[in-house]
């Protein structure tokens, strides 16, 4: 298997690059281009994952649903990042929504054909599985980083209040 290293694998997603090249030939058999308008949501929480996107171009905002109904951003992802692998082996629901925040393209990769793959091609299915996990790792160690950003920002502020508070006090 000769591996994918000539200029076409720079423009390949980071997932992709360095799989060998009919690895990559199925995989793209297994996809197709999706493409979203501003706004447009990508997938839903709560409903069926039945995909992963290869995001290529533009940004997609990641959201949680509150209790009251309404929503709140918890991240930002781009090109070389993906949705959509917690379901891989098994039948999974998007646990949150995504929404292009401009145009994007993606590569989705439709799960049953992907599984379909890998149990034909075993060790090429653990080789794209360490991959996911891989990106998933970084990609969970970027939100752990925002959340730690936003808990400090939150103590100063708090801080900040009660500093003025005993300010008030003592006049």
């Amino acid at each position: 298997m000769k591996s994918s290293t000539d200029d076409s694998s720079s423009r390949l997603h980071p997932l992709l690059r360095g799989l060998p090249e009919d690895l990559i030939g199925a995989l793209n058999d297994c996809s197709s281009q999706s493409h979203f308008a501003p706004g447009k949501v990508i997938c839903e929480a709560g409903k069926s994952a039945s995909k992963i996107m290869l995001l290529q171009q533009g940004q997609v905002s990641l959201e949680v649903t509150l209790g009251e109904g309404g929503t709140t951003q918890v991240g930002i992802l781009g090109p070389g990042d993906f949705l959509g692998c917690a379901w891989f082996g098994q039948k999974h629901n998007w646990p949150l929504t995504a929404r292009a925040l401009g145009e994007v393209t993606a590569q989705s990769i439709y799960a049953a054909r992907l599984q379909e793959l890998f149990e034909s091609s075993p060790e090429a299915g653990k080789d794209f599985a360490l991959r996911l996990a891989r990106g998933m790792d970084e990609q969970l160690a970027g939100a752990r980083n925002q959340i730690a950003r936003v808990s400090r920002l939150a103590l100063e502020s708090q801080v900040m209040a009660l500093e003025a508070f005993a300010g008030e006090d003592t006049r």
